[in-house]
Parts: structure tokens; C-alpha cells; sequence
């Protein structure tokens, strides 16, 4: 059974979280629209280990504030890389691998992005950004090759 998130509950930040384990942090204020869709639930189980559970997305759409991410300062995991705006860790090579949402009783839902597409392991072929004068739009969307070719 899917985990149900319970009505009203407040919504304070989503975080993109890419393949190197960075990941940003958007105060909900800047997010104008998301989307997460076609969430399934796996379990897994390994001997002397404890059940699992993780959620996993076929497609995500977030909008959030171009201004915000132009002047936000994105913090790597790197301390030598020099400093850079969310914009910019935005661009390529795209690896958002997750999202995580932060709700204000301090509860979160980490659900995995489609991932893959691309020859090479670490970037995300199914990832897109564009950005207009007002926004900055990303989308993940895993691709069925066989349907695309019919």
C-alpha cells in the first residue's frame, strides 16, 4: 500500500538530490508547480538485514523561481569546486536522482527518479532543464525506447 500523505500537511521544502549525493534544497515559496507521477513501492529483504522499503517516480515536473536559483549560492560537496548558483548546478550534465519532500512536522518522503538514458552511468538522459525569464522548468521522464520507435 502506498504510503498516503495525510491531508493538509504541510509541504516546507523539496530537495533535488543528484548522483554524487548533493543536493538543493528549494524552499516551497519558490516552487510555483511540481508533479510526481506513476509512484510505485518496492520491499526489499536481505538475510540478517531488515525489510526496505523505498518509493520510485516515473515522472517529475518542477517550476521554481529563475531568480531564486540565479542568485541562490548551490553548496557542493567538493569545498575546492569553485562557488556556483543552483542555476548553474542545474545545467549539464544533468544527475537529479531523487527528490526528497520536507514537510513541517519534520516527516519526509524520498522518492528515486528514473535515471539511466545515457552511455554514461553518472548522467541522467531522462533529465531536461529549460529556462525562460521567469522560471526554471525540470523535468524527468523515463522514456520507453520501444514506444518511442512505433
Amino acid at each position: 500500500m502506498m504510503k498516503k500523505i495525510e491531508d493538509k500537511k504541510e509541504l516546507t521544502s523539496i530537495e533535488l538530490v543528484f548522483e554524487n549525493c548533493e543536493d538543493c534544497k528549494i524552499p516551497i515559496k519558490f516552487v510555483e508547480f511540481f508533479v510526481i507521477d506513476d509512484i510505485t513501492e518496492s520491499l526489499r529483504f536481505q538475510r540478517n538485514n531488515y525489510l526496505h522499503s523505498h518509493e520510485s517516480a516515473e515522472y517529475f515536473y518542477i517550476k521554481i523561481d529563475k531568480k531564486w536559483a540565479k542568485t541562490t549560492e548551490f553548496i557542493t560537496v567538493a569545498p575546492q569546486d569553485k562557488p556556483q548558483s543552483v542555476l548553474e548546478r542545474l545545467k549539464p550534465p544533468y544527475d537529479i536522482c531523487c527528490v526528497q519532500l520536507n514537510f513541517k512536522d519534520k516527516t519526509e518522503r524520498y522518492i528515486y527518479l528514473p535515471f539511466g538514458g545515457n552511455e554514461n552511468e553518472y548522467i541522467n538522459g531522462y533529465q531536461t532543464v529549460n529556462a525562460d525569464n521567469n522560471d526554471v522548468i525540470i523535468k524527468i521522464e523515463r522514456i520507453d525506447d520501444d514506444k518511442s520507435n512505433n
